[in-house]
């Protein structure tokens, strides 16, 4: 028996679409990337050209039965009310990291989905990858002994970083958005 693709469409055609889009594309037969919104009309055009998928409104996107997931990539500060309402289109949802800015925005969202039946992930889950997974096992094997101590360093100009992605100077951004959540 073959599997027929799952229809997915994105929300948010920011910088990190062209990732979502080209891996999905290229890399996953299993999905049939079939559209996708912002709410600039100038990035939507350009994922369109790029990659041949449909633009299409959010709410098109909440209406088409086909459509079986949903990967957002909105800003954190949106994706609370993005989530929630396409959940309640019967949608699946994969989305950017992180789910929600307040914690008790997160738990409506779960319980929503579970009572849904339908299935919620938000990135990051590169902790589940190769790389995490095996330093995970070198440190918890005792491969190179008792860890008792790690320092870790990041530097950035979160000035030049807000401007250049403005959502990031707003609640759910900055540098625990960033890089703290891995």
């Amino acid at each position: 028996m073959k599997i027929q693709p799952v229809k997915v469409a994105i929300v948010g055609c920011g910088g990190i679409s062209d990732s979502y889009l080209g891996t999905m594309i290229n890399k996953f037969k299993i999905l049939d990337v079939v559209g996708g919104y912002d709410r600039n009309p100038d990035k939507v055009k350009d994922k369109v050209e790029k990659f041949g998928i449909k633009a299409m409104t959010f709410e098109e996107i909440l209406a088409d039965d086909s459509i079986e997931i949903v990967v957002n990539l909105t800003a954190p500060t949106g994706h609370y009310p993005v989530i929630k309402q396409l959940l309640e289109a019967g949608k699946h949802v994969y989305t950017e990291k992180t789910m929600t800015v307040e914690l008790e925005h997160a738990a409506e969202l779960v319980k929503l989905a579970d009572e849904k039946n339908l299935y919620l992930g938000a990135a990051p889950d590169t902790f589940l990858g190769s790389a995490i997974q095996t330093a995970r096992y070198v440190v918890d094997s005792g491969m190179i002994g008792e860890v008792t101590s790690c320092v870790s360093t990041l530097t950035r100009d979160s000035e030049i970083f807000s401007r250049a992605f403005p959502f990031t100077a707003k609640p759910g951004g900055g540098i625990g958005f960033d890089v703290g959540i891995y």
